[in-house]
């Protein structure tokens, strides 16, 4: 099974500023070449990858020291330690910030700018670092939120709050 991406939300946030697609992300790090590892980053090792968008050099990172915070953690799907689809339970597991390391489901508000444009989209599903309330947003929820907020700012939207509405299953 293909692996899944999981993102903080800084990683989001950072990824709506330039326009950069999971599909991107994804292809960068499917296909891009590793420039550096990072094996001691948490809560995963991490690499940053030289990738290409647009016939352009584009960086990102699968880990926390992507240029432009495009930060994402590889993990597989189907692997048996991910309790709900989440995070692995693992001892080594650390949050990035606060260095704990349990998550637990929960909802995130993720706020997205570019310009003079502010989204904010409440009630984001995401497996949340109990300690600190650090939070990381699995690959299809992303796309869709970045996928949405590209319409709103074709539309001319300038101000918004939505609330996530999960796909029916």
């Amino acid at each position: 099974m293909a692996d899944k991406l999981i993102f903080r939300v800084h990683a989001l946030r950072r990824m709506f500023e330039p326009g950069i697609a999971v599909d991107e992300v994804r292809a960068a790090l499917d296909t891009g070449e590793t420039i550096e590892q990072y094996l001691e980053d948490t809560p995963y090792p991490s690499r940053l990858v030289l990738g290409r968008r647009h016939a352009a050099s584009a960086r990102c990172s699968g880990g926390e020291r992507g240029a432009r915070g495009v930060d994402c953690h590889r993990r597989l799907q189907a692997r048996p330690d991910v309790v709900g689809g989440g995070l692995p339970k693992e001892k080594n597991v650390k949050c990035a910030i606060c260095k704990a390391g349990e998550t637990r489901p929960g909802k995130t508000a993720l706020t997205l700018e570019r310009g003079s444009m502010v989204l904010v989209y409440r009630g984001v599903p995401a497996e949340m670092f109990t300690n600190c309330g650090e939070a990381y947003v699995g690959e299809e929820a992303s796309a869709r939120i970045l996928i949405a907020a590209e319409e709103a700012g074709a539309a001319g939207v300038q101000v918004d709050v939505r609330e996530f509405v999960a796909t029916p299953a």
